[in-house]
């Protein structure tokens, strides 16, 4: 018969197998995912994400002396990471809930207006690029910086097609 101490032993050492196994079978997945699947969405030497900044830079040098004017855009409201959008001279412009109380008018927009044509007239907001907060290491998903509309003033009507 095995005394306490052995069966401590047995377990310490099966424990101390486990973990170091589990340890490579986690870095052999990690160094597989980091060889087979790199990060190509927003990274420097990316041509579509070059030539999309290209697109933004001269749509924004085009459409930042018309913020804080009443802009129409004509187009199929589409969805994007900041919610929906209408294509407007080259760029989008977002239709974008700023207060909590608007967002039964944002699903209403949504329900009735996504993917169908339509003119939406609003006054025309900028949202600036951010940074993370000062401490913050590692990836950190930020608003990208991006035109809009305030749902709440915003007027649209469906463009009946000719």
């Amino acid at each position: 018969m095995k005394t306490a101490a052995q069966i401590g032993k047995a377990i310490f050492r099966f424990a101390v197998g486990m973990f170091v196994r589990r340890l490579l079978i986690s870095a052999t997945v990690a160094a597989f995912i980091s060889i087979c699947c790199p990060v190509r969405s927003g990274t420097p030497k990316d041509p579509e994400y070059d030539a999309y900044q290209k697109r933004f830079a001269a749509f924004k040098q085009r459409n930042l002396p018309r913020v804080g004017t009443v802009v129409t855009a004509h187009g199929v409201v589409q969805g994007g990471k900041p919610g929906m959008f209408v294509p407007f001279d080259g760029g989008e412009i977002y239709i974008q809930v700023t207060r909590e109380a608007d967002v039964r008018k944002d699903n209403e927009i949504a329900d009735r207006f996504f993917g169908r044509s339509v003119s939406v007239t609003g006054i025309l907001q900028y949202f600036p690029a951010t940074s993370p907060p000062p401490g913050i290491e590692g990836p950190v998903q930020l608003a990208p910086e991006h035109f809009f509309f305030d749902v709440a003033h915003v007027t649209i009507t469906e463009e009946v097609p000719r």
